[in-house]
């Protein structure tokens, strides 16, 4: 059987693979992409936040009505249920449709000469041999890169057995608004706009979340949690808190999964194969969210490989630019998830969570606090030595895993020392 020319084959058409195939296809390259659903179930089933400010970084158009809605939305953080909290506004986070969002990456990929194939129900790859099974045909490529893009339990091609770190719980429902105005009451009770998103944080204990919007006659809910640290899962959660009110209906669509929160890959990209998204530890796991990190990893790599840079370039490339980032996140959640609820309490009503850091963390990028906040930080974690016990030394771990990352190695030969160089700055985090 002779094998087709390519320059990539794409495992995997959920929200990294389909951004990939239509961001590499658009800029020329010769793309497969391979999925063993349907084209039309690929891809997370929920609503996932995501900044606009990665779709403009990505040359992709934000979100229209029917895809993305809320952006911007001010944002009630609780300490639990309440009343401490954390208000986050001027943020340009979208709530994103992402069935809708996938279809449009794959339509894309389509309109500038993708090949998608799905119900694969069996892919072999040996280098940059792939051999897809596609009903009773078997396809041969030979490809200049292949991407997993197939998430924890697919390929592992570059994962192999490594430990994915904490799995969160994750789970996501539209429902019926049974009762606008109880629903108003009960925001209200809570200080909330009905218009505006209310989150209560720490809500099972450590790293929990409950997540409530209303919007277009309907009841978003979003929960997640870290089920191995004796807490329910996000699914759960969910369903005990719609349980709860009598405002809440019947599920009207919605997803599960489970999300990785350790460390991104130390190499995503080397020889002839690529990892992204899940398959990459790609997420930003101060609150669990990959799709953003899905995206900007798909621009970059369409980026890359259009200029002729190999795997290993590429790699270089979002290890340097995304990846210290990532790993930062990993030490502030593994901070997160050991907070008390009454440190949770004062770090809000200390200032020491100010609405720079909430509103850097909820957009996914670096904080800035002022001058201003980072004074009262300070003075909040003056007032409360144990936790600044436990605080000052990750943030100084986050700043020194960013700066390795800023110094990945050039050449492979120099990554078995890097690797193990980051494994001790860690210290023992997962």
């Amino acid at each position: 059987m002779s094998a087709e020319q390519v320059d990539l084959v794409i495992v995997g058409l959920g929200t990294a693979g389909a951004a990939a195939a239509a961001l590499c296809a658009e800029r020329g390259l010769r793309v497969v992409g391979i999925e063993r659903r349907s084209l039309g179930e690929s891809g997370a089933r929920w609503v996932n936040g995501v900044p606009r400010w990665v779709f403009a970084h990505c040359g992709l158009a934000s979100p229209g009505p029917g895809e993305g809605h809320a952006c911007g939305v001010p944002f009630h953080m609780l300490a639990q249920r309440g009343p401490e909290r954390s208000v986050i506004t001027g943020h340009d986070l979208m709530e994103v449709e992402m069935p809708a969002l996938t279809q449009r990456l794959l339509s894309k990929a389509e309109r500038h000469g993708a090949l998608l194939l799905d119900q694969a129900s069996e892919v072999k790859v040996q280098g940059g041999d792939v051999q897809a099974l596609v009903g009773t045909s078997t396809s041969r490529w030979q490809a200049k890169v292949v991407v997993d893009a197939s998430g924890l339990k697919g390929l592992k091609l570059l994962r192999g057995q490594q430990d994915p770190g904490p799995l969160c719980a994750a789970a996501q429902q539209k429902r019926a608004l049974l009762d606008p105005q109880a629903a108003a009451a009960f925001f209200a009770a809570h200080g909330v706009p009905s218009d505006q998103t209310l989150c209560f944080t720490g809500v099972a204990g450590g790293y929990s979340i409950l997540n409530v919007q209303l919007h277009g006659g309907k009841v978003s809910i979003l929960a997640g949690s870290v089920p191995a640290l004796g807490h329910p899962s996000g699914l759960k959660i969910l369903e005990a808190f719609a349980a709860e009110q009598p405002w809440i209906g019947e599920q009207l669509d919605g997803g599960a999964r489970v999300v990785p929160l350790g460390a991104p890959l130390a190499c995503i990209g080397q020889g002839q194969q690529v990892a992204l998204g899940d398959a990459a530890g790609m997420v930003f796991s101060a609150h669990g969210s990959g799709i953003g990190q899905q995206l900007l990893a798909a621009h970059l790599l369409a980026q890359s490989l259009s200029e002729g840079q190999s795997a290993w370039q590429f790699n270089r490339r979002w290890q340097r630019e995304r990846a210290g980032s990532l790993c930062a996140m990993v030490a502030f959640r593994a901070l997160s998830q050991s907070l008390s609820e009454e440190e949770l309490r004062a770090m809000m009503s200390s200032g020491v969570m100010g609405e720079s850091l909430s509103r850097a963390t909820l957009v996914q990028q670096d904080p800035v606090p002022s001058a201003s906040e980072a004074i009262t930080a300070v003075q909040g974690l003056a007032r409360m030595p144990s936790l600044a016990k436990r605080m000052v030394p990750v943030l100084a771990r986050m700043q020194a895993l960013k700066a390795h990352h800023k110094r990945y190695p050039k050449e492979p030969a120099g990554l078995p020392r890097w690797e193990r160089q980051r494994r001790a700055l860690f210290g023992g985090i997962t």
